[in-house]
């Protein structure tokens, strides 16, 4: 396994570069993260290179176990120089775990922050990025892609958020208790072992190992300094990421959801994660042919979108239900015994993505229902916004409290779309943009294409089929 690498200078379109890092004698690249080392804390730079330019890479090796290695760039990651010396490895770990992957390090009261797992997690400190020891273990908290960043709520405090390989969250504090830095979670997701105390990153079956970019460290609590979190995840999952291509009849076994701006909100007295489409996607909309429906009402056998066709589009929706209505559906990429359905059942207060119908079934991992509890807003109304894409659908509620994606692989001509009600009608307002491509080079998709070897506007411009391609430049918002 090695270390791709891709550039963007606005997180939409993109660039496949030269393979970053290749496996060595310590074994494969695994999952990595960058930092700017601007202070040449490390001692890795000679005075005459730029601050922005110090460049510091820590890397998984796999092989007999785990381990962390350095490597420096001083040309923005285009190159890099391994370093001989292993910065930290498993067998020196107080748990003792060969699962010991997936850094990501940051800055804070001064200091370097690394939060380490693949098996269970752990924290680790350092002055020098060279040498590290350990803060803080968590037996009962297992997780890959382990991450935490601060993030100012709405109500203004300064929140924690530990990430669990962007499946699950918890939000708490990270201080020192009895002079060993710690994450402390909040009441509402005390719990360490298992995940239902968590809160959910997304309810999809594919979107996982989320990497998060941002510009500089986070200062200290008297004087924090907190930039924008983004984020980005695999849009695949380990149940049939390997299988993918072949059953799908194209060239990439996964892409990526979209990048996403994070953020906390205070909800009913508990503090919650909040994932918002940045706004750069809004430059893709072709506003010119978009389809707006104001005030309209939903019915369970309306026609409102019996014209409709794209493979590409987003759906800004708001739903006001009347009483006794029991369902808010949308079906898209719909054609020949072709469907996925996008339901909020009112009832059970429930948002679900149904693809058991999508087109091709990769797995019987792939056909299932995926769901999540989520309340109406106050006032009883729904809001969906909803990314359809050739290969996948991304679904967001609540505030951007909720979000849903999965992969689907319907054929070329299933482009119709459809929104009803059941059990009553609903007051609606819906707008349908198609979204322009980022596959600048590529042909248009016709009847005669063979399946899906393309991707679209909301994904990478040159797919790989590495979950982990992405990472290594994963702290750093390449902008």
């Amino acid at each position: 396994m090695h270390q791709a690498h891709s550039t963007s200078t606005d997180l939409i379109h993109w660039k496949e570069e030269p393979v970053a890092l290749y496996p060595d004698a310590n074994g494969t690249m695994f999952n990595s993260c960058t930092v700017i080392d601007k202070e040449n804390t490390s001692g890795l730079f000679t005075d005459n290179i730029d601050a922005e330019k110090r460049w510091v890479a820590f890397i998984t090796d796999n092989g007999n176990g785990q381990r962390i290695k350095l490597a420096t760039s001083t040309d923005e990651g285009m190159t890099w120089t391994k370093e001989k010396n292993i910065a930290i490895d498993w067998k020196n770990d107080p748990l003792n775990s060969p699962d010991f992957r997936d850094p990501k390090v940051f800055r804070w009261e001064n200091k370097w922050f690394m939060v380490i797992a693949g098996g269970p997690l752990r924290i680790y400190s350092s002055e020098n990025l060279k040498e590290w020891q350990c803060e803080s273990t968590y037996p009962d908290l297992h997780t890959e892609c382990p991450d935490l960043y601060p993030v100012k709520a709405d109500d203004g405090i300064i929140k924690w958020v530990l990430s669990r390989g962007g499946r699950h969250y918890k939000i708490g504090d990270f201080k020192e208790v009895n002079g060993k830095w710690s994450f402390v979670p909040d009441d509402a997701y005390a719990g360490l072992a298992g995940t239902e105390h968590d809160g959910i990153m997304n309810f999809g079956k594919d979107s996982y190992a989320a990497m998060t970019w941002y510009i500089q460290d986070f200062g200290t609590k008297a004087s924090p300094e907190l930039p924008d979190i983004l984020e980005i995840n695999w849009a695949n999952t380990w149940d049939y990421c390997r299988i993918v291509a072949k059953e799908a009849g194209q060239k990439f076994n996964a892409t990526y959801n979209l990048v996403l701006k994070l953020g906390v909100k205070k909800e009913n007295g508990k503090y919650v994660l909040t994932q918002t489409p940045i706004q750069e996607y809004d430059k893709l909309r072709d506003t010119a042919n978009a389809t707006e429906l104001k005030d309209v009402t939903v019915s369970p056998d309306n026609t409102l979108l019996k014209n409709f066709k794209g493979d590409c589009y987003e759906i800004v929706s708001h739903f006001m239900p009347e009483a006794g209505t029991k369902k808010l559906d949308f079906k898209v990429r719909t054609g020949a015994n072709e469907e996925t359905v996008i339901i909020y059942d009112l009832e059970t207060e429930t948002l679900s993505i149904d693809r058991s119908k999508s087109g091709i079934i990769i797995n019987g991992a792939f056909e299932g229902i995926d769901s999540q509890k989520v309340t109406k807003n106050e006032n009883g109304s729904v809001d969906l916004h909803i990314y359809v894409d050739r290969s996948l659908v991304e679904v967001f509620t609540k505030d951007y409290t909720a979000a849903g994606a999965n992969q689907i692989f319907p054929s070329i001509s299933s482009l119709g779309a459809s929104v009803f009600t059941e059990g009553g009608n609903a007051k609606a307002d819906i707008t349908i943009y198609p979204m322009n491509s980022i596959w600048t080079d590529k042909a248009e998709v016709t009847e005669n294409t063979k399946p899906v070897s393309l991707e679209s506007s909301s994904k990478a411009e040159n797919q790989i089929n590495v979950g982990e391609s992405i990472t290594l430049n994963a702290s750093l918002l390449p902008v």
